[in-house]
């Protein structure tokens, strides 16, 4: 009688501390990929900004 529930509880442990480092991962990649959709728009940002820059600088040469 007393070894069922704490197995039970081992269990539920176990289940608690993969769902926390799921979580944690969860977050990290979030994070990540958060960080690198950031940088990727910031890139193309700037390549407009230089492309803008191009096109004046062509047009006003000619």
């Amino acid at each position: 009688m007393l070894s069922q529930p704490v197995e039970i509880d081992l269990i539920m442990l176990l289940l608690f501390i993969l769902e926390y480092v799921g979580v944690l991962r969860v977050g990290e990649a979030l994070r990540s990929v958060r960080l690198m959709f950031d940088l990727t728009l910031k890139a193309f940002k700037h390549f407009l900004y230089y492309a803008g820059n191009l096109t004046v600088y062509g047009r006003s040469r000619e």
